[in-house]
């Protein structure tokens, strides 16, 4: 009889959580085509000479740091990083304070009244089932946030997001 080897004392990577690689996946893709497309849609808005209430430079500038937020949230979350969980929290909490501002005035969409409120709904939902599954006892132990209290990340996370869906 041959003897068994020792067990393998090398450090394992930790297993992603399921879903995890394509809410990452998500980010990263969502927020690349959004720069793309924003770049590609304010080099018409130039030609144009349309003209907008806001600066069409701050249109470009804060549209891009949404896409740029999404690729680095997903990142984090893919790499395991504490820094990406909080990234894609507060990107689904800035998603859902957006949505529920556009359900309390649809008017500021600019789009139809029934349209505003069909999509503004599916992306609270989105936005909610997301945030159920980041704040999920699974998700925290892999970001090993387990024993900071979800209280105080969600309060700190959406005074964030109400603050800056009200400036823009």
């Amino acid at each position: 009889m041959e003897p068994t080897p020792p067990p393998d004392t090398t450090l394992e990577k930790s297993h992603r959580p399921a879903y995890l690689g394509w809410l990452a996946g998500y980010l990263v893709i969502y927020g690349a085509v959004l720069c793309i497309l924003q770049l590609i849609a304010y080099n018409n808005l130039k030609e144009s000479g349309v003209a907008f209430d806001y600066p069409p430079l701050l249109l470009l500038a804060s549209i891009i740091s949404l896409g740029v937020l999404g690729v680095a949230a997903g990142s984090g979350l893919w790499w395991g990083k504490k820094w990406g969980w909080w990234l894609a929290t507060f990107y689904f909490l800035y998603a859902f304070c957006r949505e529920v501002n556009t359900l309390l005035n649809p008017t500021s969409t600019g789009l139809e009244s029934t349209r505003s409120w069909l999509s503004a709904g599916l992306g609270v939902l989105l936005s909610l089932v997301v945030l159920l599954y980041l704040y999920s006892h699974e998700i925290l132990a892999h970001y090993h946030l387990e024993k900071f209290p979800r209280w105080i990340s969600l309060l700190l996370l959406l005074v964030a997001a109400v603050i800056l869906t009200l400036l823009l």
